[in-house]
């Protein structure tokens, strides 16, 4: 593994954005609201990148996908849902970019 991986300040910054009130979906911390599922995925990578465990970050991401895919956004949540969507993207290629396997991504639906 490369010792760079988690020395990102690109996704340091989206892990302070996405979890800041401004960024935050309203009632998005509320279990009983479609876009809970979303943020704990978005926030299980944040820490397993935060703890330094690539392995369960790939996994998570194909869940956050899909979730989005299953549950599009609405007008409530159309920001945030950009705003993973490119973090997730930046979250995929920097994993690339250091040689981590992300087949498991693709692989989500098996789950």
């Amino acid at each position: 593994m490369d010792k760079k991986l988690f020395e990102s300040e690109e996704i340091n910054d989206w892990h302070k954005k996405l979890n800041s009130k401004e960024h935050s979906p309203r009632r998005g911390y509320r279990r009983n609201v479609r876009v809970y599922t979303l943020v704990c995925y978005v926030n299980n990578i944040i820490g397993c990148f935060l703890s330094h465990n690539e392995g369960p970050i790939p996994v998570f991401i194909g869940r956050a996908r899909k979730h989005m895919t299953d549950f599009p956004d609405n007008r409530e949540w159309h920001e945030y849902y950009k705003m993973v969507t490119n973090y997730l993207n930046t979250v995929e290629t920097h994993l690339v970019e250091h040689g981590i396997d992300i087949t498991s991504i693709y692989n989500y639906r098996n789950e």
